[in-house]
């Protein structure tokens, strides 16, 4: 029976946000669920970051489920993924949703003229950040969920085992793309005409104000905070009345991580520590 699986967040009772893959049933998947706890949050990783991680492991169910394969038959018999089959894999972690096609190979064929048909076949894209993430978090949790299931058959994973694995996770990170990271060449801003355009239009009295009246101060507040002070999202939607010191004309950006009284389940966080800032450009 085909599994539709999807990322639910709940809050722990000491106010901890966390993530689960959970099936059609709602009920957690076991190896993702290990894997997430072991390996990610043990760690002190984000719980955005686990999240992330179990978005590209859903993504490899489902692709599982469309080839029919069986993951964790294989694996505990040692028959690791074929080239073709990373390849096809990784096609479906590249591509968008909707236009991800599997395209079944005939056994016939070789392993090689397999995937070089696969790797011919063109499809639309999500962005190479995300294509590179996803290929990361995928090697990490099969070489993860291999040496788990030949341990569990065999109580040992032998250097030859091992290096099988660790070769099937190396073809994967193989196909993740170049990621730029120039960060002159990736620059991007407003121009000056944008500049006086946007903050021309977000004035609660302009006449060309697309919003209406009821959330037009708020949304000019929102733009000149994330404007003039550079913002992250996760520190905007973190701002509470208390941060404001109206005396200095100051902002505090507070870390709240796992806050009881905030009744958001994915609540946003900041990336850093504690810090001012002035607001008089706002």
């Amino acid at each position: 029976m085909s599994q539709h699986f999807r990322t639910k967040w709940v809050v722990f009772s000491n106010g901890e946000r966390y993530p689960f893959l959970v099936d059609s049933r709602g009920i957690p998947c076991w190896y993702p669920t290990l894997f997430a706890t072991t390996q990610l949050r043990n760690a002190s990783k984000a719980p955005n970051t686990i999240a992330a991680s179990l978005s590209a492991i859903r993504l490899l169910l489902v692709w599982c489920q469309a080839e029919n394969v069986d993951l964790e038959a294989r694996f505990a018999q040692r028959a690791f993924l074929a080239q073709h089959e990373i390849e096809s894999l990784c096609r479906h972690l590249q591509a968008k949703a909707g236009h991800s096609k599997v395209v079944s190979i005939s056994g016939a064929r070789r392993d090689t003229e397999a995937a070089r048909v696969l790797s011919q076949m063109p499809i639309r894209r999500v962005e190479t950040e995300t294509q590179y993430i996803r290929m990361t978090y995928i090697a990490d949790y099969m070489e993860w969920l291999s040496e788990r299931l030949v341990e569990r058959e065999a109580r040992y994973v032998n250097a030859d085992c091992r290096a099988e694995i660790q070769r099937m996770g190396r073809k994967i990170r193989a196909r993740r793309p170049i990621r730029r990271r120039s960060a002159v060449s990736g620059r991007m801003g407003l121009s000056p005409d944008q500049r006086s355009t946007l903050l021309g239009l977000i004035e609660p009295d302009a006449e060309r104000n697309p919003f209406s009246a009821d959330v037009r101060a708020r949304n000019w507040l929102i733009v000149r905070l994330l404007y003039d002070l550079g913002l992250r999202q996760g520190e905007l939607l973190s701002i509470q009345i208390s941060d404001i010191d109206f005396s200095k004309n100051e902002l505090v950006i507070a870390r709240r991580h796992d806050a009881k009284e905030d009744p958001r389940v994915n609540q946003p966080s900041v990336k850093t520590l504690d810090s001012k800032h002035p607001l008089g450009g706002c």
